[in-house]
């Protein structure tokens, strides 16, 4: 009886920790999606908060092309 009181216990406290994340990620973006609360669990919220907020300097999109000149 007892194995179960704390099995149920550990459930009920991953199951608080996993809705605090989630509505830390609802908070911080436009709505948790699996992939990002995958990257929290993975990272932690320090991490995960410290690479939001610093991405990486590289350009995410690729540039446009340059326009011609016109020769009139």
């Amino acid at each position: 009886m007892m194995r179960t009181a704390q099995l149920s216990l550990r459930v009920a406290i991953a199951a608080m920790l996993m809705a605090a994340d989630v509505a830390f990620l609802d908070a911080l973006t436009w709505g948790a999606t699996p992939s990002a609360f995958a990257q929290l669990r993975r990272d932690g919220r320090a991490r995960w908060l410290q690479a939001q907020l610093h991405p990486p300097a590289e350009p995410r999109l690729p540039r446009l092309p340059r326009k011609r000149r016109s020769t009139r």
